[in-house]
């Protein structure tokens, strides 16, 4: 892949095919970490990472294992067990590098790995299957982005949101919802537009 197709990736994860606001894939979890800009770039820092090796295991473990012996119907197990094993050992990895922040990420981590746009991410990945080793792992990376991105747009639309005075019916996630569905159709304006490359 060249530079203006990795340039056209980026865009389209970020941008046109956003998890978040396109294919409205998040969880409680999403909600959670909208109370403060910190709490934003923790966990759209941890679905990033999970974005990112999740696509690249699971594209190397349908490339060489499931494809060669015919056993594609096995993929949604597989890629489960996949995050299921990165969450297990980010966990360790921070209990024995970073004991202090253990307390800190314990509910984040899980949260973060399990949450409904890493699969997603990792079956899309799977249906565009020409983007290669590369690719996937860029778009990964690039969709974890998005994801972040979605949570500051998102974060600073409440925000302002909190200086209004909307009706009693509409305080708090009936609001929320609202106005993510209003950065959606934003974000939708992006959509069918090709970069070629």
């Amino acid at each position: 892949m060249n530079g203006a197709q990795f340039w056209s990736l980026a865009v389209s994860a970020i941008f046109v095919q956003n998890l978040v606001m396109v294919y409205m894939l998040c969880d409680g979890g999403f909600f959670k970490a909208l109370k403060s800009p910190a709490s934003c770039l923790v966990y759209g820092g941890l679905v990033t990472v999970a974005t990112t090796l999740s696509s690249m295991l699971s594209w190397l473990v349908n490339r060489f294992l499931l494809r060669p012996f015919g056993v594609t119907w096995l993929s949604p197990f597989t890629f489960i067990l996949i995050i299921a094993l990165l969450e297990f050992s980010a966990e360790k990895i921070v209990a024995r590098f970073a004991p202090n922040y253990k307390n800190t990420l314990h509910k984040l981590l899980p949260a973060s790995a399990f949450n409904c746009a890493v699969l997603g991410l990792v079956f899309l990945n799977v249906q565009v299957n020409m983007r290669g080793f590369l690719g996937t792992t860029f778009y990964g990376f690039c969709a974890g982005l998005g994801y972040l991105a979605a949570l500051l747009i998102a974060a600073n639309a409440l925000e302002r949101v909190r200086f209004s005075a909307p009706s009693k019916f509409f305080k708090g996630l009936p609001i929320a919802l609202v106005t993510a569905s209003i950065i959606s159709l934003g974000l939708m304006g992006f959509s069918g537009i090709v970069i070629p490359y």
